[in-house]
This record gives structure tokens, C-alpha cells and sequence, in this order.
């Protein structure tokens, strides 16, 4: 199994902090972590993710082509046009890979996850079980050829203002639960628990909180994910600063 990320520009803070809580918490060490990023690194970012035990692989999302989506959606919703580079894991060689958001923070060990076969996700909503909705922070996958050129078709033949708008998590939803929802695999919630229901408490055994919403680097809040994000993202600062 392989980590990959797709990295905005304004998210390599994060980023870094996420590689520290799978150092200290996660035991995923050693393990290649393809990263497409986008922007400008800071200093001595891509060092970090190798000293925190990975072996990195950086990707620009240039040399990788952008999705080809022609559908591109009213003027109004071009938030969403950058999420889109979310879906170029799908050209990626088969393998089984781990797709985490750098908004996500590791608090306990992930090896487990190695004992499910993708496409394995969490629930958006696991208090509402008749709902298969899925987030795609967090999902165990194996590209395979021919899926993005799917996927892509799928979109380009959607309502412009219903599906563009959401993004590449109303997309790809949309497109697995018709096309592929015998092959969705929903895993516990502690794999992927969201800060909005853990704002006071984590529940026993979350491995990973996923700071959906205002970002702790940016807006910090003090509830519990964002004060736990900042001890993270402290430590993780004190460590780069003993080189």
C-alpha cells in the first residue's frame, strides 16, 4: 500500500502536520507517499515528510495533466474547478492506495487499514445508516484504466449547477453510487471522523479527525480538533527547527 495526497497551495502547513501525527501516532512510517502538489513549498517542507519516516514522492499537478472536464460549471461555484485535480489519483498506476487529505490529522495507529480492499470509505453522515454517501477525505483505492475517462464522461453529461458546485465529493459519489456501488466498502467511522461531531470530544478509538470547515491554520477556533491540530502543528515546528 501507497499514501497519495493532492496538495493546494495554502495547505503544506497542513500537510506537514499530518505527516507528524502518522510519525508519532500512526505507525505508517517507511511507506512511499506520492504527493501532487500544486503552489510553492515552503523551505524545508518536502525534507520534513521524509524525516517524519515516508519516502515521498513529489508530483507537480502539471506534469500531470488537469482533468478533462469541460462542463465547467457557473462562475459562481469556481471553488469547486480546483477540487477537480482530486480525481487525477485515478491516473495513477494500479496499486492499492490510501488517499488522505492534508486536512487530516492521525491520533492513533493506522496499520489496520491495510486489512481492507478498496474502494473503502466512511459514511458523510454514519448516524444516518440508510445513507450511502461517502466523504472523500479518507479512501482506500486501486486505479484502474479506463475509471478518470468514466468518471470524466459522467460529468461532462451532469447539470452544470447541481454537480459542479459540489465539487469533487458531490462527483464522485454521484458517479460510484450509480455506476459502482456494489464495490463501495464502508469502514468504522474511526477512520474518519469529522470535527464538526467531535468539536467537545473524540470518540474512543478515532484514528483519524478531519478538519472540515474553518481550517485551524487559518481560522483557528479552539475547539477540541483545532487545539489538538495546534499541539500537532507545534511539535511538528519544534522538530524542524532541530536541524
Amino acid at each position: 500500500m501507497k499514501l497519495v495526497s493532492v496538495l493546494k497551495p495554502n495547505y503544506w502547513i497542513a500537510l506537514q502536520t499530518l505527516a507528524w501525527s502518522l510519525h508519532v501516532n500512526g505507525n505508517l512510517d517507511k511507506l512511499i507517499w506520492i504527493i501532487i502538489w500544486d503552489g510553492t513549498p515552503p523551505a524545508g517542507s518536502k525534507d520534513f515528510i521524509a524525516r517524519c519516516g515516508f519516502r515521498p514522492v513529489f508530483i507537480p499537478i502539471k506534469e500531470m495533466g488537469r482533468p478533462s472536464i469541460t462542463n465547467i460549471g457557473r462562475p459562481e461555484d469556481s471553488w469547486a474547478k480546483w477540487l477537480h485535480n482530486k480525481f487525477l489519483i485515478w491516473r495513477l498506476p494500479p496499486d492499492d492506495y490510501l488517499y488522505l487529505d492534508a486536512d487530516l490529522m492521525c491520533l492513533d495507529s493506522a496499520r489496520g487499514i491495510s486489512r481492507h480492499t478498496p474502494f473503502s470509505v466512511v459514511r458523510e453522515r454514519p448516524e444516518e445508516p440508510d445513507r450511502l454517501d461517502f466523504n472523500t477525505g479518507f479512501m482506500l483505492i486501486r486505479p484502474e484504466p479506463g475509471f478518470e475517462r468514466e468518471l470524466v464522461e459522467y460529468y461532462n453529461t451532469q447539470d452544470t449547477v447541481k454537480t459542479y458546485r459540489l465539487g469533487d465529493q458531490g462527483l464522485l459519489n454521484a458517479f460510484m453510487l450509480q455506476e459502482y456501488e456494489n464495490d463501495i466498502k464502508y469502514l468504522s467511522p474511526k477512520w474518519n471522523t469529522l470535527s464538526i461531531y467531535a468539536r467537545t470530544s473524540i470518540p474512543p478509538g478515532t484514528k483519524f479527525v478531519h478538519l472540515v470547515g474553518p481550517k485551524p491554520w487559518v481560522d483557528f477556533r479552539g475547539t477540541l480538533p483545532h487545539t489538538l491540530w495546534q499541539e500537532l502543528y507545534n511539535a511538528s515546528e519544534k522538530e524542524r527547527a532541530q536541524t
